[in-house]
């Protein structure tokens, strides 16, 4: 079971914001983040206001920038959370344990 200082549960721009502004302000801290999807869309029409985009890959989103940080990203769903011990567990079975945790799963369309 590996430790992580920090583990971020949604990798959609409220995770991304928080995983670089933690990387940048605690560099030496162990972070990760989970992701459920390969790829990420940008979740709203800003970018279509500002200049024209000339395919869907220009309105992709990813982690990269937490990555390039030195943040882990790992894609695959949570399955369990144990706020007790501290622990999450995957789809898979494997678990991580943690110091902080942050929900950042953003919301769905009904």
């Amino acid at each position: 079971m590996k430790k992580y200082d920090v583990v971020i549960i949604g990798a959609g721009p409220a995770g991304i914001i928080t995983g670089v502004t933690a990387k940048k302000q605690h560099p030496k801290k162990s972070m990760l983040m989970f992701k459920e999807e390969e790829k990420g869309l940008v979740p709203c029409g800003i970018p279509y206001v500002f200049h024209k985009l000339s395919g869907v890959e220009q309105n992709e989103m990813g982690p990269k920038p937490f990555i390039d940080l030195g943040g882990d990203v790992i894609t695959e769903k949570i399955t369990d959370v144990d706020l007790n011990s501290k622990t999450v567990k995957t789809e898979s079975g494997d678990e991580y344990t943690y110091d902080k945790l942050v929900f950042a799963t953003g919301s769905k369309v009904v």
